[in-house]
């Protein structure tokens, strides 16, 4: 097997939580290599502010390089995330993004390894919510029955909204269709199970209409402050080369994808009503490097 290190974890700033403490677990998927992932500066924003909710634990999840993936169908290893080891087959929320389209078979080849349900509708019970965001969720149709919800927009407030939904929903005892229905009006949420396609006889879209209550069209949520927005104060160090192996900061961004996305995808760009000051983007610079004294020096 090529670079174990990619499926082995323990990573320095890695987030590591007492099980016993924790309500909602959740299983951030890349649906790319490790290499590929650990580069993505949403997922980094992301995995922290989910880590900073009382009760949430996310951990990071990436495509295994084919090598791996054959040793696992081999010898019946699930899928699971680098922090504990877990199999995501039971994690309340596993998550998708979408940062190019040549990934959708790549998502369903993760929830396959998982073992969990391909089809929306073979998912019982109130948990396993596939949900997915980033640039291409703005064209998610292609794997609309795959998915439980998508974000549209702009993640770090939607996000958080939709947890704490389910949070309250489990603690009630909600079923799934509650939750899902509850959850679509939320604004920058799309639920594909509430809406009826009827198509004419060529193929092409007739007519799209709600159900439940759902919104005729979904709203886009936009982050207008970028300076009041959570930003990680330190960063997963990757126990190997990454391709773009340094630190990254944001100083402005767009409105199509999701928090710290590949901004030129799909790319309206703004600069916000209050884009970061320099004072913000350098305290979280210098934030997000390691303490270097934490590692052995090498001649």
């Amino acid at each position: 097997m090529q670079k174990p290190g990619r499926y082995a974890g323990g990573e320095s700033n890695r987030v590591v939580k007492d099980q016993e403490q924790v309500d909602v677990r959740f299983a951030f998927c890349f649906p790319d290599v490790y290499e590929v992932g650990m580069s993505h500066l949403g997922m980094k924003i992301l995995y922290g502010l989910f880590n900073e909710m009382d009760g949430v634990w996310c951990e990071r999840v990436f495509a295994p390089w084919p090598d791996m993936e054959e040793q696992m169908r081999e010898h019946h290893i699930p899928l699971y995330g680098l922090e504990s080891g877990d199999a995501i087959t039971d994690f309340d929320f596993i998550g998708f993004t979408l940062q190019y389209e040549l990934s959708y078979s790549n998502v369903l080849n993760m929830l396959d390894l998982a073992g969990i349900p391909l089809y929306a509708k073979d998912r019982k019970g109130l948990g396993r919510i596939v949900v997915a965001g980033g640039p291409c969720a703005c064209n998610c149709e292609p794997l609309a029955d795959f998915l439980d919800l998508v974000f549209l927009g702009e993640g770090e407030e939607v996000d958080r909204e939709v947890i704490e939904l389910y949070r309250d929903c489990k603690k009630t005892g909600k079923t799934r269709e509650e939750f899902l229905a509850a959850a679509a009006g939320i604004e920058g949420v799309y639920v594909p199970s509430l809406y009826q396609v009827d198509y004419h006889e060529d193929g092409t879209v007739k007519s799209i209409s709600p159900t439940q209550g759902a919104p005729a069209r979904v709203k886009k949520r936009i982050v207008m402050d970028l300076d009041s927005l959570y930003y990680p104060k330190a960063f997963v160090v990757p126990n190997i080369e990454i391709i773009h192996d340094r630190t990254v900061e944001e100083i402005f961004g767009d409105v199509s994808g999701d928090a710290g996305s590949a901004r030129l995808a799909f790319s309206i760009v703004r600069c916000g009503k209050n884009p970061r000051k320099p004072s913000t983007v350098k305290a979280g610079s210098f934030a997000g490097i390691p303490d270097m004294t934490r590692f052995p020096c090498h001649p």
